[in-house]
């Protein structure tokens, strides 16, 4: 059977400008994406540093108010690295791909209330060149993971939209390998 699908990538209401998941094989027969950790090392790193300055300040003896100026630019960017990393990790995508139960689950704020498919129903993983995406004040180029999905005609499922071609591609390749289905770009 000859799988026709689309390469275009699928309308994303949220993309990202560097890739945030990783794979994690729980078992020989179940692996899961899900957001990694950058963001949370991103953060303590920031801690560290509001360490380091109060410690460079208090050796130099600096004035007060010099020290809390240049204290909080490290303590709101580790906040803000937490807060991405809480976002992420709460409702970011996560996919199980279950070999013993020979199912897949996708669940995160954008899939709603989830979606559940046997096994026997994935059709291949995509990758394809999403484009240029627009945040705000930069743009990026894109790459999608899309899991190929459905009986007579094939649907797709976004699961990454981000930057990070190579990464994503690793991805992409890792799932299709672990699913058994072929990688369609």
């Amino acid at each position: 059977m000859i799988l026709l699908t689309p390469n275009d990538p699928l309308p994303t209401t949220h993309s990202a400008n560097g890739n945030v998941h990783r794979l994690v094989k729980i078992s020989p027969k179940v692996l899961v994406l899900e957001p990694g950790s950058i963001n949370w090392w991103a953060a303590l790193v920031s801690f560290a540093f509001f360490l380091i300055v109060l410690a460079i300040c208090n050796a130099k003896h600096a004035d007060r108010g010099l020290t809390i100026g240049l204290s909080l630019f490290p303590v709101f960017t580790a906040a803000g690295f937490g807060i991405v990393a809480f976002c992420y990790h709460r409702f970011g995508t996560r996919v199980r791909f279950d070999g013993d139960k020979q199912e897949v689950s996708i669940t995160g704020r954008r899939h709603g209330g989830g979606f559940h498919y046997p096994w026997k129903d994935i059709r291949a993983v995509q990758f394809c060149d999403a484009g240029r995406k627009q945040g705000e004040g930069a743009a990026w180029h894109t790459f999608q993971v899309n899991l190929v999905v459905g009986s007579d005609k094939s649907s797709r499922i976004n699961l990454l939209d981000s930057a990070g071609k190579r990464k994503l591609h690793s991805i992409a390749k890792e799932l299709a390998d672990f699913i058994e289905v072929p990688l369609v770009a």
